[in-house]
């Protein structure tokens, strides 16, 4: 009976003494919508599915993509795109390989794209609509709503509200040690700033985007209507 009653007595002491390890934080990214056939890391995707930090999202032909991050912020991929999601930090980078995207962020850190060497984010924290296509080694850069800061090796382009840049990309002298803090391995050549409207319907990822609804008080998520091109509509 003593010796039940040491070892009770042990796990007892042992049972308080280790802490507790918290909980993993999870790597989920956000939720994905499909509008036609997609696919993450080479499996078909449901009409809804959880996306990670980490995976891989490709659009098909006349499909459409809504990633929904919380706090209103949201990403849409049209059709041919190929985009890796990751987990930056408290925000979410979105690597962009192939295609466009369109970015509607409403409050708080929006999402920030890469592409061939490029960092594009917002200027600032108000709320922000902005589209961003690469075709081989050209770039363009839309902002809708709120100014866009193009981040390169050699310099930082500033895309005012309105405006559209387009630029070629080029390898930097030294890809491989990029200026500190940046994280950028490519330059910007040829850079062109057009202006376009923040009312016009189509930009430059193909998408048609109805935004007037964005700075409501209270607005809801944004959601795809129609196909080819595909509608994107912010009550």
């Amino acid at each position: 009976m003593k010796i039940k009653m040491n070892l009770a007595l042990i796990l007892s002491v042992l049972l308080v003494a280790v802490p507790v390890l918290p909980a993993e934080p999870s790597s989920a990214v956000g939720k994905l919508t499909t509008h036609g056939a997609a696919a993450v890391n080479g499996t078909v995707l449901p009409n809804e599915a959880t996306i990670f930090s980490g995976d891989r999202l490709a659009t098909e032909k006349n499909s459409t993509v809504a990633l929904s991050l919380g706090a209103g912020n949201q990403v849409f991929f049209p059709e041919l795109t190929l985009a890796r999601l990751e987990r930056s930090g408290m925000g979410t980078k979105v690597s962009l390989e192939r295609g466009a995207l369109a970015v509607v962020s409403r409050m708080g850190t929006a999402p920030i794209v890469e592409t061939n060497g490029i960092r594009i984010e917002t200027a600032g924290t108000s709320p922000a609509v902005f589209e961003v296509a690469i075709s081989g080694k050209a770039l363009k850069v839309f902002a809708r709503t709120g100014a866009m800061r193009v981040i390169s090796t050699g310099r930082t382009v500033e895309v005012p509200a309105g405006k559209m840049m387009a630029a070629t990309v080029a390898p930097g002298a030294e890809p491989s040690t990029p200026p500190a803090g940046t994280g950028m391995g490519s330059n910007l050549t040829g850079v062109e700033m057009v202006a376009i409207g923040v009312g016009v319907a189509s930009g430059v990822a193909g998408l048609i985007l109805g935004v007037v609804a964005i700075n409501r008080p209270s607005p809801q998520d944004c959601h795809v209507v129609g196909s080819s091109p595909a509608t994107i509509t912010c009550p």
